[in-house]
């Protein structure tokens, strides 16, 4: 029978291209920590990071602030209301 750890100690959570944990606990996002992100940007920005690997310049995060504003039935034509 093996040695069994409790919890998750000694366990790697996980590490992807889109995040990552630090050993001290640390959540980090595409190299941002997450807290940084939860002061300093908006909701749209992390989204944006992560689906882009980068912030988005100024003009850019504009747009994605305005375009994610829009009711997901009326941006696919099907009828929601604003």
């Amino acid at each position: 029978m093996s040695d069994v750890k409790p919890g998750l100690e000694g366990v790697v959570a996980g590490e992807t291209a889109i995040c990552s944990v630090r050993p001290e606990g640390e959540l980090i996002y595409r190299g941002y920590d997450v807290h940084d992100l939860a002061e300093q940007a908006s909701f749209e920005e992390v989204a944006y990071l992560v689906l882009f690997g980068r912030l988005p310049n100024r003009a850019r995060a504009g747009r994605v602030r305005r375009g994610a504003q829009v009711p997901p039935l009326a941006a696919a034509g099907g009828g929601g209301k604003p």
